[in-house]
């Protein structure tokens, strides 16, 4: 099945190349050119799992708050957060985009945002174009902890 989805998002990630000429600028939100990026569909847990790295950049604005975790396997707090947040991407489905990183998998992705390389991070893309990032789980659980700072994402505009 992830076999499936995962041919899927390739031949959808493939149309869009195609679509905009094997080239999209899609300059920042604060007055750039460009595409917004429209939240990608979720698989059934209501996460998106990205296997490109390039679908998020720095820049490329997003049309609904994005929350993007950058984790590992083999990292004990990380998986311990997992279940949070999980529950979050199903409390705030259709208000944000939750976006699952596997840094070993995608290691650039973090030095594209300027992050450190620790993990857990959980990242906040805003619709405006600003960013908050949270390094480790003591500002992220319990579940009410990272709820409340999605609520908190939420009502920025």
């Amino acid at each position: 099945m992830k076999k499936i989805f995962y041919v899927l998002c390739g031949a959808v990630m493939a149309l869009a190349a195609g679509a905009c000429g094997g080239k999209c600028d899609n300059a920042g939100a604060n007055g750039g050119e460009g595409e917004v990026i429209v939240s990608p569909k979720a698989g059934a847990d209501g996460i998106v799992t990205l296997t490109e790295g390039d679908y998020y950049t720095p820049g490329k604005p997003v049309d609904r708050l994005t929350i993007i975790d950058f984790g590992a396997v083999w990292c004990g707090p990380c998986r311990q957060f997992k279940p949070v947040f999980h529950e979050a991407a199903k409390k705030f489905e259709g208000k944000a985009t939750f976006v699952a990183v596997d840094i070993d998998s995608l290691p650039q992705m973090m030095s594209d945002f300027e992050l450190e390389a620790a993990v857990p991070t959980v990242l906040f893309i805003r619709p405006d174009g600003s960013r908050t990032s949270y390094l480790g789980t003591a500002d992220l659980m319990p579940y009410e902890k990272f709820a409340a700072l999605i609520e908190q994402q939420l009502e920025m505009k």
